[in-house]
């Protein structure tokens, strides 16, 4: 850090930040999503193999969920330009989504947490079929969930960019050329 507190926005989006990864962080929130809506008797698939993709790819959404009269499909992405990111979703999945008769709506959280109103949106779609009043507790409970894995996810991510620090296994984060001769020593040279 530089003092100007730009250290852990920097470890929550470089994709060269070493530690727990930011993919840990993604699947907690994902596992987290999917416990929450299976506590509802809901069954759902993670990561399921069974969209097909015009270009024949084996992309896979993150999450399926099978509901009593539709079923619903989500991509989590955890990202400071949740506009942007979720476009790139609805790109990758949305036609393969719709060609099985799914509705696809993808989710996002920030960097720092906040739950964009995507995530609203997914899980009024997915408890739709509950009572009013067990289908609020659904969705704060699951929100609830999902910014607890978020913080978990993110604290590990810290810790683990500090314990690389506290070893000298980190790179100084605004030095390209370091990161390029770290790049080149964890590869074994290009």
């Amino acid at each position: 850090d530089r003092g100007d507190g730009l250290f852990p926005e920097h470890v929550f989006t470089c994709p060269f930040v070493r530690g727990a990864t930011r993919t840990f962080r993604h699947n907690l929130v994902l596992v987290a999503l999917d416990n929450s809506i299976k506590r509802f008797g809901i069954l759902t698939v993670i990561e399921p193999r069974f969209y097909e993709y015009e270009d024949g790819s084996q992309k896979r959404p993150d999450l399926t969920v099978f509901g009593l009269d539709k079923t619903v499909v989500t991509d989590l992405v955890i990202s400071c330009d949740a506009d942007t990111a979720l476009a790139h979703k609805v790109d990758k999945h949305g036609a393969a989504a719709l060609t099985r008769g799914h509705q696809f709506i993808p989710i996002s959280m920030g960097i720092w947490g906040e739950i964009h109103p995507s995530v609203f949106k997914f899980l009024c779609a997915v408890f739709d079929h509950l009572p009013n009043s067990t289908r609020k507790l659904a969705i704060l409970q699951t929100m609830r969930t999902m910014s607890e894995a978020w913080l978990i996810g993110s604290m590990a991510m810290l810790r683990g960019t500090l314990n690389h620090a506290d070893r000298g296994q980190i790179f100084d984060v605004y030095s390209d050329s370091r990161r390029l001769h770290l790049l080149e020593q964890t590869a074994g040279g290009f």
